[in-house]
């Protein structure tokens, strides 16, 4: 399964994604923005080979209400 991580935050991103290497997700992408987490959706492409099924999101966000 991959997940995306959006956040602003590069320690935050760094943090959550540290957290799902100990979990053992291997599969994940990291968005610092909402604009560069919608093109990672729409782009649809490698990495990860597959499909993203969950996303993490910072609730308060830069640029979106």
């Amino acid at each position: 399964m991959a997940i995306l991580v959006v956040d602003d935050s590069v320690e935050s991103r760094l943090l959550i994604q540290r957290f799902l290497e100990q979990e053992g997700h291997r599969d994940f992408l990291a968005a610092g923005s909402v604009d560069e987490a919608l093109r990672l959706l729409a782009a649809d492409a490698p990495p990860p080979p597959s499909p993203v099924e969950l996303v993490l999101m910072d609730l308060k966000m830069p640029g979106i209400d």
